[in-house]
Parts: C-alpha cells; structure tokens; sequence
C-alpha cells in the first residue's frame, strides 16, 4: 500500500510540473506574438514617420527655393522683353543694359543671402582670392601686390563660396640690379683678356706690370729689380 500511494504521489507531482512546463509555454508564446505584434507596429510607426518626414523636406525645399525661382522667372521675362529692345540698339547702350542684366543677377543672389564682394586692400588674400594671371614688374614694392580686381568674389552665411579673382604683380629684377661678380686681382673682365696679356703672380706674391701700367721713370726700379736689391741688402 505504501508502495502505490508513493507512486501516486509521484504521478502527480510529475502532472504538476508538466501543467507547469505548459503553463509557462503558453505565457513565452503570448509574450512572442505580442512582441512581434509590437515590432510590427513599431516598424509601420517609423516607416510612416519616415515617409512624412522626406514629405516634410520637399516640402520645404520647394519653400525655400520658391523665391529664388519666382526672382529667375521675372528675370527671365524681363531678359525676353529686352531682347526684342536691344536688337537696334547701338554698342554702347547694349554694354550698358548688360551691366543692368548683372546687377540683376546680384540682387537675385543677395535676396537668397548671398553677397558679392571685392576687397579694397591691394595685400593679396589667399583665403579670399585666387590669382587669375600675374604681371612682371621691376618695382620691388609692388611684388605680390594686388594689380586689378577682376571678378567679383561671394559669400554665404559667413563662408566663402567663390574667390575673388585678381591680377597679381611678381617682381622680375632688371639686368642692372644683377651684382657684378669678383674677378682675380688685375682682372677687370675675363671675356677681354688673353693668355698672353693675363698678368702671372711670382711665387714671393709680386707680379710683373702688364702692358696697360704707366710707364717707369728715369731711375725708377721694377717690382723684380727691388726684390733683388732688398736680398743683396739683406746678404
């Protein structure tokens, strides 16, 4: 008896832990579909969000460029209307309208934020300049200086867009400023001197007179003939 009432109780406490084992089953499941659940939403969530955002963007890009698009289609209109004007206009007044067309143009790049600039100072700035072609001068002073401004450069919330492009100066020194170089002692120019006429140093430091010297006076001594009476007196 004891024996069977022992199984019995092992049977169920074996039933027991099986309703367990399905009971947690069940809950793991239900969490699972509910989690899939959530990260479908979550997914369908972000993706709508996403769309509206990209709509949002074109959105504003079409309202940030729209003045700038209005400001090109008056332009536009008023560029058409002017070429039927200009076609007998004389050279001189057409020069004219096609600075108006370019003050035109600024305004329109002004509107959006965008200002035009030359710099007055004639020190060149390489971060706001770029050098269009230099130009050789003999006067030091001017070498990298500012020769002309010739385009206008741009900038945009406080960066630069487009250098301003110039013409700068380079100092080309002339022939004359070049130094003359040394020559030997005796020597104004080796280009005019041949072997026969280029004086020799003597091994004591004494050289002869080339043809060029003055002629000796009466009773004067040469180089040579001093040497030789300084010796004899010395003996």
């Amino acid at each position: 008896m004891e024996d069977q009432n022992l199984n019995g109780e092992k049977k169920d406490l074996y039933l027991e832990n099986q309703i367990k084992i399905i009971e947690e089953m069940n809950s793991l499941k239900k969490e699972f579909q509910s989690k899939i659940k959530y990260d479908e939403q979550k997914e369908k969530t972000i993706t709508k969000l996403h769309d509206e955002l990209q709509i949002y963007k074109r959105d504003l890009y079409k309202k940030m460029l729209l003045p700038l698009i209005n400001d090109l289609i008056h332009f536009t209109i008023r560029s058409e209307k002017d070429m039927e004007f200009l076609k007998d206009v004389p050279a001189d007044k057409l020069q004219e309208r096609m600075y108006d067309f370019l003050d035109d143009l600024r305004d329109i790049l002004e509107r959006q934020g965008v200002e035009p600039f030359k710099l007055d100072d004639d020190d060149f700035n390489p971060k706001k300049q770029k050098i269009l072609k230099t130009i050789d001068t003999d006067k030091k002073e001017l070498d990298k200086k500012v020769a002309n401004h010739k385009f206008h450069g741009y900038e945009w919330d406080e960066k630069i867009i487009k250098h301003e492009m110039v013409e700068l100066y380079t100092y080309i020194p002339n022939e004359t400023d070049t130094p003359t170089p040394a020559y030997p002692v005796g020597i104004d120019n080796p280009t005019t001197h041949t072997e026969e006429n280029i004086p020799t140093l003597q091994p004591n430091g004494f050289r002869p007179p080339n043809s060029s010297s003055v002629p000796l006076q009466e009773g004067e001594l040469t180089n040579d003939e001093t040497e030789t009476e300084n010796i004899d007196n010395q003996v």
